[in-house]
């Protein structure tokens, strides 16, 4: 049997946060994580979850990861941007 992704996990100063704002945007419920910290559960079939947990170490670079969030049409990725708006997001000038 092959290896399968089973979570993402980002160590962060405020996973509370972090596990909120995703939490809204994706529309998933909370849940504790194994790890000592605060998970999402997958919305698909994928199984992976996203884990949040409490790290106080400095961070020195920006972060490499970012999610690519797909809409089922024109209205649904306003809502989306609309509702990530509302959770703390900003727009990010891309060029």
């Amino acid at each position: 049997m092959g290896s399968r992704l089973s979570a993402i996990s980002f160590d962060a100063h405020q996973p509370e946060r972090l596990t909120h704002f995703w939490s809204g945007v994706l529309g998933l419920e909370i849940t504790d994580d194994s790890y000592d910290g605060i998970a999402l559960p997958s919305g698909n079939d994928a199984g992976y979850r996203l884990g949040f947990r409490p790290s106080q170490a400095q961070k020195t670079a920006q972060n490499r990861l970012h999610f690519d969030l797909t809409s089922s049409s024109l209205e649904d990725q306003q809502e989306t941007v609309a509702r990530a708006l509302d959770l703390g997001a900003q727009h990010a000038d891309v060029g």
